[in-house]
């Protein structure tokens, strides 16, 4: 499984100090950060605003940002794929505006429609409650953030996967409720 999610399950960066955090590989706090967190090559960097929220909510936002590893695998036709989407309305309410458009999710506060896609996939990487709710509430945008993390050769949750899909992704393995590329 990809080393990012055995290490938040081990040493839960969510309850760190902003200073033990900077002790842990591939995390970062940066205290002039204006956002709650960024993900920049590979790491996940925390703003004070990520401490203000409870540790569940920092936990929500470390898994959000660790999800734009999909976001920097993507390939331009998986580009596309979530262009496309957003034009067909598969990711939410497309509002039109007197600049262009944005979109309303329908499971999320996302309007871009890379962070809609990036949102779902944090949600299939989350708890079971976590994915059913992607799966229920947006199950088009889950099988579309699905399938780009495997061509992306990134983990995908087994259960969901095969909810959608009639076999396993290629070169994949089942591992702990989880296919993960071999």
């Amino acid at each position: 499984m990809k080393s990012w999610y055995k290490i938040a399950q081990i040493i839960e960066p969510h309850l760190l100090s902003p200073e033990k955090l900077n002790d842990v590989p591939g995390y970062k706090y940066d205290p002039n950060l204006p956002s709650e967190g960024q993900y920049i090559d590979g790491t996940v960097v925390l703003g004070p605003k990520a401490y203000e929220l409870s540790p569940e909510g920092r936990k929500n936002v470390i898994l959000h940002e660790h999800s734009h590893e999909l976001d920097s695998r993507m390939s331009q036709s998986d580009q596309m794929k979530i262009l496309d989407a957003a034009d067909k309305g598969i990711l939410g309410e497309r509002i039109e505006t007197p600049n262009g458009f944005y979109l309303k999710s329908n499971f999320t506060g996302q309007y871009k429609p890379n962070e809609i896609v990036v949102d779902a996939y944090a949600h299939l990487m989350g708890s079971a409650e976590e994915r059913s709710y992607v799966m229920s509430r947006a199950p088009k945008v889950a099988h579309l953030a699905m399938d780009i993390a495997s061509r992306c050769n990134l983990v995908v949750p087994a259960p969901e996967w095969d909810a959608t899909h009639s076999s396993p992704p290629n070169s994949y393995v089942l591992k702990n409720g989880f296919y993960s590329p071999v």
